[in-house]
């Protein structure tokens, strides 16, 4: 499982942002064994100002990794908005 977690000062940028990166994902492992869940608000939304969202990949990543860090690279470019990615997350 992987947790990519989308952090930034403005909520609407962030939103927009995790539902674009979970489409992205969704139709590029569409014929894959990952399921892609969110995106959501994170437990805490909000921390000293900066509003998070998530998006979980479920399944064998270790198989895709390669795909994974392409889709994400396209999203990494934003400067107002921050990817986290964990793999293997021990709180949701």
């Amino acid at each position: 499982m992987i947790r990519v977690r989308l952090s930034g000062k403005d909520e609407e940028k962030v939103l927009s942002g995790a539902v674009q990166l979970a489409e992205h994902l969704k139709h590029t492992f569409k014929w894959d064994q990952i399921d892609i869940l969110g995106p959501a608000p994170a437990p805490v939304l909000r921390v000293k100002g900066y509003y998070r969202y998530q998006v979980m990949l479920k399944g064998n990543c270790r198989k895709v990794r390669s795909k994974i860090d392409s889709c994400l690279a396209v999203y990494r470019k934003s400067n107002s908005v921050i990817i986290n990615v964990e793999v293997d997350p021990f709180g949701f």
